[in-house]
């Protein structure tokens, strides 16, 4: 790989977002965040590859179904095989990529997302890109962090928008030259702050490290130049 400017890899955008914005946000998906907790209070299964941790994935969408999720699905992920847990109100698929991706998807159409769509307008205007449609929360939780990977050919983004919506200074994102790189030698690591939004780069090798002993971190992640905006 070429060599890659830190400066390139994140950075926030400045799109005047207040504490006001992040309040509505977050109550906009409560309801998803809602069901994510009590999938993980209840003791609810979770593929991974490191024990006695996971991560899931929510998507904010007014899909419902799992078929029509991954026949929607950017870039090799439509393609992937799944199996679909069937609870009351929500489902839980696992496919595997290099490891295994858990999602859970709402039985419920939540939409509109009135907040969403600002932000992704806000942000499409700053970057003078697509911003949107594909949005979801990401829940990682303690002791958790993926192995070094790229997004770009595996599900067709390069660059990703990410708001902190529930984290510690225990969280990190990190980026690193090769997928073997050990990690004294990667690129850059960074805390992302809530309160804040960032452009974060998935072109390049990078993993997401919970090293919080209890708590669960929360971000909002939001393709770039995938598609038109919400």
């Amino acid at each position: 790989m070429p060599a890659v400017a830190t400066e390139s890899l994140c950075f926030e955008l400045e799109i005047g977002w207040s504490a006001a914005d992040e309040r509505r946000l977050y109550d906009e998906l409560r309801p998803f965040v809602t069901l994510v907790r009590r999938h993980v209070d209840g003791g609810g299964p979770i593929a991974s590859h490191i024990p006695g941790t996971g991560s899931i994935c929510v998507p904010i969408t007014n899909i419902t179904h799992p078929d029509e999720l991954y026949r929607t699905a950017e870039g090799s992920v439509q393609a992937e095989q799944f199996v679909a847990q069937d609870y009351d109100d929500y489902w839980l698929t696992t496919h595997v990529s290099t490891v295994p991706v858990v999602i859970l998807l709402s039985k419920r159409n939540h939409a509109p997302f009135p907040c969403l769509s600002d932000l992704c307008d806000r942000c499409a205007r700053y970057l003078s890109a697509p911003v949107g449609p594909n949005c979801y929360l990401q829940c990682n939780l303690p002791g958790f962090a993926w192995q070094l990977h790229t997004d770009d050919e595996y599900e067709g983004v390069s660059s990703r928008v990410h708001v902190p919506m529930i984290t510690t200074p225990q969280n990190v994102f990190a980026w690193a030259p090769t997928f073997d790189t050990v990690r004294g030698q990667w690129l850059m690591e960074r805390h992302l702050e809530r309160g804040h939004v960032y452009l974060t780069r998935t072109d390049v090798p990078h993993t997401a490290i919970n090293e919080h002993p209890s708590e669960a971190r929360v971000h909002l992640i939001i393709d770039v130049g995938a598609a038109p905006p919400i």
